[in-house]
């Protein structure tokens, strides 16, 4: 599930043209993100999860007003932009793990 994940954020990131209701892929990475902090038990992912549904919901992208500039203004405009980014190279995941291979051995 991560793999599609990553593969449909970053399919967003290097397409020329993405708009926010082509980012289906955000409540997958918010699932994974949860999953991650229960198996854990570790916070970072927990706010991270929350972090990426809050950004979601509340869309930066209108809360600046058009005529303004600065830092302020291009992170709240780029919001969504860094965020995937920011999943896209944090998201967890897995190598593949090589172990020996299994002998049956005998009972008795």
């Amino acid at each position: 599930m991560t793999a599609l994940t990553l593969t449909g954020l970053t399919a967003n990131l290097v397409s020329p043209m993405s708009w926010t209701h082509h980012l289906v892929f955000l409540p997958v990475a918010v699932l994974v993100l949860a999953d991650l902090a229960a198996r854990r038990r570790d916070v970072v992912p927990a706010l991270a999860a929350v972090t990426v549904y809050a950004l979601t919901v509340v869309s930066p992208i209108w809360l600046v007003p058009d005529d303004s500039g600065g830092v302020r203004a291009l992170i709240l405009r780029n919001a969504f932009t860094l965020m995937l980014v920011a999943l896209v190279t944090l998201l967890p995941w897995r190598t593949a793990e090589v172990s020996a291979p299994r002998t049956l051995t005998p009972v008795g």
